[in-house]
């Protein structure tokens, strides 16, 4: 693989011929595996990406994903998700990267039509990545990197807000209250219990009832911080308050029964 000619190109056969990846009324797609940065072989440092370019030609807007491969096997790699492409001719963009020791010796670019999750389109070709576990200077880009992630976080954006927007319809709303009030409910229940402490201890048991507070307002002000830079970063933001709030509860637990421990060795002295 190098970084001015890497082409493979699949084209699905007409629908009913035998084919390992054709599955009936999906969609014709031709996949083309156009460079990747760095070209093959490399060696990188943990958290460094290899990013990979494809051109694409579909009759209906469909997903791409690009997965790292190590002995026929999916590879215990970081990779990324993706938007919905529309229909026609284009380009997509992925990657993938390991965060200490890793190899990989293929490239696998899925796709499949945006409603399905089940990839019925599989281009592979040979690679050679290895990634060690010292940290180090990622990489100098490509050129045509930095376009590429733009377009591809515009477009999921794009995606998140529709997804946002979409009307909700009467069994949607009813769903989302009942999840805003058990929402809200998990967070007092397991919060009631440090502003308890914090109102009705003294001393150092008021300290370590206030962390689980000090704690989540620390976490408020760095989400707010991700969300002001990019709206999309924290799309499971309520279960990561829930999250939060059920920490909380075997902490107070322990602390509860540490400070009634100490009174009665105080009421017995």
């Amino acid at each position: 693989m190098r970084r001015s000619v890497l082409v493979l190109v699949l084209v699905l056969p007409a629908s009913g011929a035998p084919c390992s990846v054709c599955v009936a009324g999906a969609p014709r797609i031709t996949l083309e595996i156009a460079a990747t940065d760095p070209p093959s072989p490399a060696v990188l440092h943990a958290d460094d990406e290899v990013y990979v370019r494809v051109r694409y030609q579909s009759d209906a807007p469909l997903r791409i994903w690009v997965r790292p491969y190590l002995h026929d096997a999916p590879a215990a790699a970081m990779s990324g998700g993706s938007p919905v492409y529309p229909a026609g001719a284009g380009e997509a963009f992925g990657w993938f990267s390991f965060g200490g020791r890793g190899t990989v010796d293929a490239i696998h670019v899925q796709a499949a039509a945006a409603n399905s999750g089940h990839p019925t389109t599989d281009v592979a070709a040979n690679a050679e990545f290895s990634w060690d576990d010292s940290v180090g200077a990622r990489h100098e880009r490509a050129a045509w990197v930095a376009p590429m992630v733009h377009r591809q976080k515009e477009a999921q954006k794009q995606e998140y807000r529709a997804y946002a927007n979409r009307p909700l319809g009467i069994s949607g709303t009813l769903a989302l209250g009942v999840f805003a009030i058990g929402v809200l409910a998990s967070l007092a229940g397991c919060f009631a219990w440090p502003i308890w402490g914090v109102l009705r201890w003294r001393g150092l048991w008021r300290a370590l009832a206030a962390v689980p507070l000090a704690m989540m307002l620390l976490w408020c002000l760095k989400d707010c911080a991700d969300l002001s830079r990019d709206p999309t970063s924290h799309n499971l933001l309520p279960f990561e308050l829930i999250e939060a709030a059920v920490l909380a509860t075997p902490y107070m637990l322990a602390v509860w029964l540490l400070r009634r421990a100490s009174l009665r060795r105080s009421a017995s002295g």
